[in-house]
């Protein structure tokens, strides 16, 4: 039996929503080819679906009204989410 690739996607600094760049880089046409070239992050999601990859480990960090907020996730369990108390010194 022949073993899949190791993929690692490190830190790859994508934002949640699609800016016109991403959106246009999801299409196969000379445009969207462009897009792709210009930072559009349409072409590397469909490589990594072509290779079958999966995450297996996600740690997300946002900040609201000030505070810090993570979110984390295994490939084996569901999201667990961390945010700071009012005083910012841990977390609940």
């Amino acid at each position: 039996e022949k073993s899949s690739p190791l993929i690692a996607l490190l830190n790859p600094q994508w934002r949640n929503v699609d800016d016109a760049l991403d959106v246009a880089s999801k299409s196969d046409s000379l445009f969207g080819q462009f897009a792709s070239f210009l930072g559009g992050k349409g072409s590397s999601l469909r490589r990594l679906d072509a290779l079958g990859y999966r995450s297996t480990y996600t740690l997300e960090g946002y900040v609201c009204k000030g505070g810090n907020i993570r979110l984390i996730k295994r490939f084996d369990s569901d999201w667990i989410v961390f945010a700071e108390n009012d005083k910012g010194d841990e977390y609940v």
